[in-house]
């Protein structure tokens, strides 16, 4: 076999961080099936017994997937980071760095397809190559740094100082020391220079000021209440990321007619009316903030259960989701929070056991990156929701790896449940799944639960271990709206009271396929599977739970109209349905995929778990 490294560092070793991404983009690639790559390849075993995925010219090393070794939801798993490339005079190139491998998978996949759909696939590659640069960067100085970032953390994390949401954002700087389940490049940050991650990327764990920008009140949309933290302005005080450079926000302020204020020229990083506005002071009140797992979250240092949710001009999770915020999201993200409040009125079983962000408050001057949602934790008559003593800690998060060298659940299962991992797993899988399955079947709701978007807060009672849900970033739900009516009456929101009209479901199907591959594949199965990674033990009787659990739970429900579904079309089915992210976020334009909604494209399947 003839052997060529194209490598731009020469011939040397791989660093982990690479390899890793060339797994997770050739595992993607097969479980979306891009381009008919699994279903038109052919597998081969060779006379050494290893096992090849094999399209044309492109040799990828592959196994059956097995959830015991890690694999979420894939018919087949990539053993090992590179590919093999057959030339002309029967050898083979192996491609083992990150960009030879995508030279070799886009020649490939693009030949044979018609012209159009050709061109369509190769913008879809040269925008996937942007994001494997950034994401190359981001892992490159987030395996540098970590030591030091763990050191800032290992004594927040410990004891007390680990509990309330003061405790919180420690836990969120070690969830973003974790990468997406699914989608292969989710650190890239596609417009974000690589040199400021340090500076605002939630896994370097920086302190940011924020920077504001006064504006007319007449030119503001205002919804809620602003915190009595707030600065005082002759007008509205708007935040501003300090990622989002001043060219970026002198063209939004023109854009939103708004362009006779004038920028201070001189300093980056002092925005105002006529450009004046007292940035120092600002900061002396507020403090500073750090980021949530997501970039563009940032929580109070002084006052941590208030989250500020502030636009920026980059793309992550694909070249069409641009982290900007529209009104529309707003407003469908205070609907669906207070929907979910009349539910909680109506099921006493989980008044104490579920708690959703109040994100009704936000400020909107009409263009989508001058805006903020302020998202709060804490109620008048709750300030800190009772989770004083709890530590609270996002899904994404549980099976990170700590400052320990542990995972985060099994440390916190030793500090409020005396060891027994199994047992708070038990109470997670049965809180997790009675309450998303009673949202859908009895109330048509399923919520877009990303393990980023769905908390746990442990603690301990007098009658042992006790686990809560928070849930956040409600603006993605779908709602049967028939069905939601039929169980609120009255205070059912109708059509016309959405601002985005794809929250509708107009079919079972868009509810269950949403469930599937977020709340049983992300929050349930990826959970399970990545914590016994770590533990080095079989997922499978973990795994074995969610069947029992999600009967149990159906079982309260026999007259839903959903129930048959789910019983047969996700208990009893052989094979479950994935999202193709990678697909119709980078790959393939909307007009090929025909989605709506580029979060919520399906179309592919594998086998299941349950």
């Amino acid at each position: 076999m003839i052997e060529a490294r194209r490598a731009a560092a020469g011939p040397g070793v791989v660093p982990i961080e690479e390899r890793d991404l060339i797994v997770r983009l050739l595992t993607t690639l097969l479980r979306e099936d891009v381009a008919g790559l699994r279903t038109r390849g052919r597998q081969v075993t060779t006379a050494d017994g290893e096992r090849w995925l094999v399209l044309r010219r492109l040799w990828i090393p592959v196994r059956r997937a097995d959830p015991a070794l890690g694999d979420l939801v894939n018919d087949l798993a990539v053993r090992s980071a590179f590919v093999h490339h057959r030339t002309l005079g029967r050898g083979r190139i192996r491609a083992r760095r990150l960009h030879a491998v995508l030279r070799v998978l886009r020649a490939e996949l693009l030949r044979g397809l018609d012209p159009e759909p050709a061109a369509e696939l190769g913008t879809g590659f040269r925008a996937l190559r942007q994001e494997a640069i950034a994401a190359l960067a981001a892992a490159g100085l987030r395996r540098r740094y970590r030591p030091g970032v763990f050191g800032r953390l290992r004594p927040e994390l410990t004891a007390g100082a680990a509990l309330g949401w003061a405790g919180a954002i420690g836990f969120e700087t070690l969830a973003a020391h974790r990468d997406h389940p699914l989608y292969p490049f989710s650190l890239a940050r596609v417009g974000l220079p690589v040199g400021q991650l340090r500076r605002v990327a939630p896994e370097h764990r920086p302190d940011l000021n924020l920077r504001w920008l006064v504006l007319p009140a007449s030119a503001i949309e205002q919804q809620g209440r602003l915190p009595s933290w707030w600065p005082e302005a002759d007008g509205v005080a708007l935040p501003v990321h300090p990622a989002v450079c001043p060219v970026a926000l002198r063209h939004a302020l023109a854009e939103a007619g708004l362009g006779r204020l004038e920028l201070d020229r001189h300093s980056p990083d002092e925005f105002g009316q006529s450009g004046r506005f007292d940035q120092d002071r600002t900061a002396l009140s507020t403090g500073s903030f750090r980021p949530t797992l997501s970039l563009r979250t940032l929580a109070g240092v002084r006052h941590p259960a208030v989250h500020l949710k502030l636009p920026l001009p980059v793309r992550t999770l694909g070249r069409l989701n641009l982290r900007t915020i529209s009104r529309r999201g707003l407003a469908d993200g205070a609907l669906v929070g207070a929907v979910l409040r009349d539910v909680l009125r109506r099921e006493p079983q989980f008044t104490d056991e579920v708690l959703v962000a109040d994100e009704s408050s936000w400020l909107h001057a009409g263009h989508p990156l001058l805006a903020v949602l302020i998202r709060r934790w804490d109620t008048p008559d709750r300030p800190s929701q009772g989770l004083d003593d709890a530590a609270i800690v996002p899904v994404a998060g549980l099976a990170g790896i700590g400052p320990n060298g542990r995972p985060v659940l099994a440390v916190l299962a030793d500090r409020f449940a005396d060891g027994d991992l199994d047992g708070v797993l038990r109470q997670y899988l049965r809180l997790v799944i009675g309450w998303q399955v009673g949202l859908w079947l009895r109330y048509g709701i399923v919520l877009e639960a990303h393990p980023q978007n769905v908390l746990i807060a442990i603690d301990r009672t007098a009658r042992g271990p006790r686990i809560r849900l928070l849930l956040r970033d409600l603006d993605s739900a779908k709602l049967d709206l028939k069905v939601l009516a039929d169980s609120l009456g009255g205070p059912a929101p109708r059509r016309a009271d959405l601002s985005d009209e794809r929250l509708a479901a107009g079919d079972p199907r868009e509810l269950a396929d949403l469930f599937v591959t977020t709340t049983l594949h992300q929050c349930v199965a990826a959970v399970l599977i990545d914590l016994c990674a770590a533990l080095r033990r079989s997922p499978r009787p973990l795994l074995d739970l969610i069947r029992p659990l999600l009967a149990e739970a159906v079982a309260r429900y026999p007259d839903s109209r959903d129930a048959g579904l789910l019983e047969t079309g996700i208990m009893a089915a052989s094979r479950l349905p994935v999202k193709r992210a990678l697909t119709a976020a980078t790959l393939l334009p909307k007009t090929r995929t025909g989605a709506a909604d580029v979060n919520k494209y399906y179309g592919a399947d594998a086998p299941s778990y349950l």
